[in-house]
């Protein structure tokens, strides 16, 4: 998921679907827009600092991830592949 506003402080909700789900983070970039759209990007070694909390029940009705920072809600469309 490569969203330019998932920075420090945001927070990203994530429906989860399956009992026993897994979280697993993919390559990280140091710069890139909205989207790989061109493919490009400046691929970084980081080490991220992650919090879950897990509202059990709360986001059923949640079919796509949403996220928050200060100043704005965002609604996450994903492209389905396969």
């Amino acid at each position: 998921m490569d969203f330019n506003k998932l920075t420090a402080g945001a927070t990203l909700y994530l429906p989860v679907f399956h009992t026993g789900a897994q979280f697993f983070t993919g390559d990280s970039h140091a710069v890139q827009a909205d989207g790989e759209v061109d493919g490009t990007a400046i691929e970084a070694s980081l080490t991220a600092t992650l919090q879950f909390i897990v509202h059990k029940g709360e986001g059923r009705p949640m079919k796509w991830p949403r996220a928050e920072d200060a100043t704005h809600y965002y609604n996450i469309l994903l492209k389905e592949t396969g």
